[in-house]
């Protein structure tokens, strides 16, 4: 019996460490993926920013037009330059 117990501890023990190896190495990877997809999202944050500020110059001087459009960075033609305003909340009853 004694050594029966002992068998069954020494696999739990066995799995445990599996468990704990294969989080050490979840949670590394994890980490790796976020720091990836920080990276992304500033990149993106900065594309965006220079995006903009090629439109807003793009007022200014048209002839930068043929660049942005060859990117599709430009507004298409009549639609609005600005975000439209939220609806107005309608009053309760």
């Amino acid at each position: 019996m004694t050594s029966l117990l002992v068998s069954v501890l020494f696999l739990a023990a066995l799995g445990t460490c599996w468990f704990a190896v294969r989080y050490f190495f979840s949670v590394k990877e994890l980490q790796g993926i976020q720091f990836r997809y920080q990276n992304l999202i500033a990149t993106q944050s900065a594309l965006q920013s220079m995006a903009a500020e090629a439109v807003a110059y793009s007022q200014q001087n048209p002839a930068i037009n043929p660049l942005l459009q060859e990117f599709n960075i430009t507004n298409r033609a009549g639609a609005p330059t600005t975000t439209p305003a939220p609806p107005a909340a309608r009053p309760s009853r």
